[in-house]
């Protein structure tokens, strides 16, 4: 949440939104307490460290978006106390924004967003869903913007944050160097900047729309999957002003998505073109023109639908003759481009060498 979890739930979600009204418009994870805060033991010092990192990247985008509430929900917490919370946030019939829907299906919709945001705090993975809150909400924005996160998780240390993008087995997770370990606490600054992309492509760039087509489902997410990755990590190298490790390492660790049988998370080309930018202009740049950079980004290497459909059948190609199942859509045993193929299985390679240093078994 914003502050370490030690008043009730309930209390700091209300601050949080409270404190958005008036926080800095500058992000600064900078510690400014006393002698005394060091002496707090290394534990506690992560714990606000990360809390800090939470509220302040969160006053951030409240300060540059004045529309939209800003909540992470922790699912650390108890996952009946945050849904009671979310719906005190969001008030008496709040308005689903994420898809496209007549108005005869809005109640539908809206259940079983709610069903998809408990199932993801019970899972621990991180999403971000958009709202028009109701009546008597605690969101007194047009918009709420809701992220479930565990950021303990995620950034408890830098080997959990690496483990965090690599669904990995012990054995293959252990031939990766700590040296090329992601920093977890600008993993944590990462994931919110890519959770909060989410909220702005819907408000921006529209919701998902209709479609009769197969996989179209997929193909969007790959797109918003792509441009929230490359969003980011344009975040995180205008805030560094330079291409860093840990950009460097994300891309390859995004590389190896396909070993894990993820085909909707293989960035890897957009966080390539992403590192192609000048990391003087992103500093400069204002957070609207680094949202629309990314999304044109992912547009440009995504492509249209049956582009995503060649990439997916060669994805799913490959995964099968690593001997791994790819569970992301039925796309059959046939494959219309082998190029796509041995481009895939090669930046694979590529990626795998980078990263643990030998060549891919």
């Amino acid at each position: 949440m914003c502050f370490q979890i030690r008043l009730p739930i309930y209390i700091i979600v209300v601050l949080c939104l409270l404190i958005q009204e008036g926080i800095a418009t500058a992000e600064n994870d900078t510690p400014t307490g006393t002698a005394t805060d060091q002496e707090h033991t290394q534990e506690n010092n992560h714990h606000e460290q990360i809390d800090r990192i939470i509220s302040n990247k969160l006053g951030f985008y409240a300060s540059h978006y004045p529309e939209i509430s800003f909540v992470v929900l922790d699912s650390a917490n108890d996952v009946a106390s945050n849904m009671h919370i979310l719906n005190k946030i969001l008030g008496e019939d709040p308005f689903p924004l994420d898809y496209e829907h007549p108005e005869s299906l809005r109640q539908t919709l809206l259940t079983a967003t709610l069903v998809r945001i408990e199932l993801l705090l019970q899972t621990d993975v991180g999403s971000a869903t958009l709202f028009k809150p109701g009546k008597d909400a605690l969101a007194k924005r047009k918009y709420a913007c809701i992220i479930t996160l565990y950021p303990s998780q995620i950034a408890g240390n830098d080997r959990a944050a690496t483990r965090h993008l690599l669904e990995l087995t012990d054995a293959e997770f252990a031939a990766i160097p700590p040296a090329h370990y992601l920093d977890s606490a600008d993993h944590l600054r990462f994931a919110l900047d890519h959770e909060v992309y989410h909220c702005l492509d819907t408000i921006y760039n529209g919701p998902v729309p209709t479609s009769h087509r197969k996989h179209w489902g997929e193909y969007y997410m790959q797109k918003e999957e792509s441009a929230a990755d490359a969003f980011g990590l344009i975040m995180h190298i205008a805030a560094h002003q330079s291409i860093t490790h840990y950009a460097r390492t994300l891309r390859y660790i995004r590389g190896l998505s396909l070993l894990n049988g993820d085909i909707n998370h293989y960035t890897y080309q957009s966080l390539n073109v992403a590192l192609q930018q000048d990391p003087a202009i992103l500093a400069k740049d204002n957070v609207q023109a680094r949202f629309r950079l990314a999304s044109h980004i992912s547009t440009q290497v995504v492509g249209g639908y049956e582009d995503y459909l060649r990439y997916a059948q060669a994805a799913c190609f490959l995964i099968r003759r690593w001997g791994k199942r790819c569970d992301q859509g039925n796309f059959g045993q046939t494959v219309s481009s082998m190029k796509l193929v041995n481009k895939l299985l090669n930046d694979t390679r590529k990626c795998y060498r980078a990263l643990v240093g030998k060549e891919l078994p």
